[in-house]
């Protein structure tokens, strides 16, 4: 069984705050709206969707429905950014005056997930103009088109760090609760079930993105750490001392893993541990020669300990992979 994969709406990855029978109707009326904004976009039409959104904002507004509210200005958002470069900043004020008035925590996390993925795309698509930039330390400039690399990476990091923060709301919260407007799948539901699983992963999305100026192996010798350690098993590796400093982007990801790691450990959920523990093991080839001498011996370490259980598949499925690839290099 191939390991479930995450499935988000476009820029959005927003969960509906409330389980009333009425809403869930609600927002079952806005599907034939968005089908049409979606045909507008086929058609490479962003200015008739978003005059199309623009009238779903109005009636989401009327109606104090918070989601299709959210939904609405990420798309408005997407379309600034596409064909608006005087404008295109308006969204981020707009989600950040949402977040600054929400008390709710599931949907303030969801919020500055949110954010995190728009700052990272933002700098994606003007990176080259953005790299030529001398890196700012200790000073944000007010206007965000003056901001350099190292700012947007900060900002991301501090958006994401603050969508994991609310730990035990999000455990508490189920993704299963917001389907309506989170899709991932019922293999991924069934592995992750809360929103704290379904944001950490979404977060070590982000945190793969960024760039960093430094060797991995560099980093973690400032923590007398060898690259190997990051092929420890589970149990092993939840207790690293990683921690990253500010500017450590490097680093964001495997923390992230660390923790949703022990998360899943804790509740028991052990399949669910496997899979993340080859996510993180698959990532590792950015370490190249320690990959060749550690991944393979890791799998077949899990192998073992997983010998005779059906969901073994998952790691047999890695080490072909792995091996397939040996055959080409």
């Amino acid at each position: 069984m191939k390991r479930p994969p995450l499935f988000f709406l476009l820029l959005l990855n927003v969960c509906w705050l409330s389980a009333q029978q009425n809403i869930k109707m609600q927002q079952n009326d806005y599907a034939p709206l968005w089908e049409e904004v979606a045909a507008l976009e086929k058609k490479s039409l962003p200015q008739s969707a978003a005059e199309k959104v623009n009238r779903i904002l109005h009636r989401a507004v009327s109606e104090q429905n918070t989601p299709q509210v959210i939904k609405a200005v990420i798309h408005l958002g997407k379309y600034d950014l596409a064909r608006d470069a005087e404008n295109d900043t308006v969204v981020f004020s707009r989600l950040e005056g949402m977040l600054n008035e929400s008390s709710d925590a599931v949907e303030r996390a969801l919020l500055h997930s949110m954010l995190g993925e728009l700052y990272l795309q933002y700098y994606q698509r003007d990176q080259w103009q953005i790299r030529q930039r001398t890196e700012l330390r200790g000073y944000l400039p007010s206007d965000m088109k003056e901001w350099s690399r190292n700012n947007f990476y900060d900002r991301v990091v501090e958006h994401l760090e603050a969508s994991l923060a609310e730990k035990e709301q999000l455990l508490k919260a189920t993704v299963s609760a917001y389907a309506a407007v989170v899709d991932e799948g019922k293999d991924s539901r069934r592995y992750y079930p809360t929103m704290y699983d379904f944001l950490a992963r979404r977060a070590i999305e982000q945190y793969r993105q960024l760039e960093s100026n430094e060797d991995l192996s560099r980093t973690l010798a400032r923590r007398e750490l060898a690259p190997a350690s990051l092929f420890a098993p589970a149990k092993a590796f939840i207790h690293l001392p990683l921690d990253p400093k500010k500017g450590e982007y490097n680093l964001m990801a495997y923390e992230t893993w660390r923790k949703l790691m022990a998360s899943l450990l804790e509740r028991g959920l052990r399949q669910s541990l496997l899979l993340a523990e080859l996510d993180k093991l698959e990532s590792l080839n950015q370490l190249q020669e320690t990959y060749g001498l550690y991944a393979l011996p890791s799998l077949e370490a899990m192998l073992k300990e997983w010998e005779g259980d059906p969901f073994s598949v998952e790691i047999i499925n890695q080490i072909a992979e792995l091996r397939q690839q040996e055959l080409y290099r």
